[in-house]
């Protein structure tokens, strides 16, 4: 994205960093088990377009010297927008926007709507970061869930993609009806021949609503068991193969982490555009409405589009995001720094649970120096929780193995206050 700091001065010290998040709700077909909000509709991309320049415009009024150092186009499928559209698209975003210099710059892509126009003219508008969807290297797979592409044309598409871009990311599914041990196998050897920079790996969840969810008692899903060991197997290939887990389904090379899916794992602010669109900004969640029609028809009156929720977070929603948040990634949670931030003492409360969850093999706990109780008791800031009574060191982080991933829910909900 062509920054617009060429022609203006910008104190970043001074300035408030964001990421952007612009959603595009089009997709040529909807995949089977697919629940993000999208239409086929493409011919609505005008006027949409039109739209999300007046929502873009409104608030960068609404937040002015905002500053972003990361940017999303997700969907849908942004790469479905034709040349002249992308173009128009990132004029409206360097328009009203200013990024940091080398700020990430992400683009979703289906690999079957990507050429090497839109390539040259992605590279050319600044984006430095591609997210292929492949789901699986399995065409029996692949057709299941409804994808466009099989994987011989997945190959192509990333080959030609590997000349403009050097930080590619890889989806993957697991969970898929009938998918084995062996075949989950076989797609993640394919895709670690490729090296990708990045890659993700989700477990498929059977939305309501959705075709693959109607048609449920039609298919075989790996057992528990099946489930599990795909996973753990994978995060342990990954490993072995130089890619770091840092959260529970994201695998980087060094260097090659997502700055922007940080972004909302860490707590820190970012803006979202367009129908379904997230943002978090001034202490406050909220989310434009699953609507298309409406949400064009309220920006062409020049209002804000209708939320479909706004949540002015109070103090115990803001312990709550200050655990489950940081417990998704593998650095894990810094118990003196939730008790700075919230005043909440967690090896206090739960000092038996942190144990108990570190002897089954689902957590990590790093611990500072060895300390008597009673020279503890003397000599501890006040600002410190008293000791785990348990503990002969005092816990300083923990965080979730991948076999604790698999079940974050359940230990999440256990150790929330």
């Amino acid at each position: 994205m062509t920054e617009r700091h060429d022609n203006k001065k910008i104190n970043e010290q001074n300035r408030r960093l964001a990421g952007l998040y612009v959603h595009i709700p089009f997709c040529e077909k909807k995949c089977a088990y697919c629940d993000f909000y999208s239409l086929e509709a493409p011919q609505w991309t005008d006027a949409y377009l039109t739209a999300l320049e007046t929502e873009a415009f409104l608030t960068a009024q609404r937040h002015p010297g905002l500053l972003f150092d990361s940017v999303y186009i997700g969907g849908g499928t942004p790469s479905l927008l034709t040349p002249a559209q992308l173009d128009r698209l990132f004029d409206i975003l360097t328009r009203h926007f200013s990024c940091l210099p080398g700020s990430e710059v992400t683009l979703e892509a289906n690999p079957a709507t990507l050429d090497c126009e839109k390539l040259s003219l992605l590279r050319e508008r600044g984006v430095n970061r591609l997210s292929l969807g492949l789901q699986s290297a399995s065409d029996r797979e692949l057709k299941l869930l409804s994808r466009l592409h099989d994987y011989r044309s997945f190959l192509q598409t990333y080959r030609l993609a590997s000349a403009y871009f050097q930080n590619i990311s890889v989806d993957l599914m697991f969970g898929l009806p009938c998918q084995t041990r062996e075949s989950f196998s076989e797609t993640l050897s394919e895709v670690l021949a490729l090296a990708p920079a990045h890659l993700s790996l989700y477990a498929l969840k059977l939305e309501e609503g959705t075709p693959l969810s109607k048609k449920r008692g039609l298919f075989s899903f790996p057992d528990e068991d099946a489930f599990a060991d795909i996973y753990l197997s994978a995060c342990e290939r990954l490993e072995d193969a130089g890619y770091k887990q840092y959260e529970i389904s994201n695998f980087a090379r060094q260097g090659f982490c997502s700055r922007h899916n940080l972004r909302y794992w860490k707590r820190e602010e970012y803006l979202g555009f367009g129908p379904s669109a997230h943002s978090f900004i001034d202490g406050c969640r909220y989310a434009n409405k699953r609507d298309l029609f409406g949400y064009c028809r309220s920006l062409s009156e020049g209002r804000f589009p209708e939320r479909s929720e706004m949540t002015r977070l109070s103090p115990g929603d803001i312990l709550e995001e200050e655990i489950f948040l940081p417990l998704r990634l593998a650095e894990g949670l810094d118990l003196s720094h939730l008790e700075e931030k919230t005043g909440y003492a967690m090896e206090k409360a739960s000092c038996a649970k942190l144990l108990f969850y570190e002897k089954e093999g689902y957590m990590r706990l790093e611990r500072g120096r060895t300390m008597p109780s009673d020279a503890h008791a003397r000599t501890a800031p006040a600002s410190l929780p008293p000791r785990c009574p348990e503990a002969r060191e005092r816990i300083e982080r923990i965080a979730l193995t991948p076999k604790g991933f698999l079940v974050s829910n359940a230990i999440l909900a256990d150790l929330l206050p």
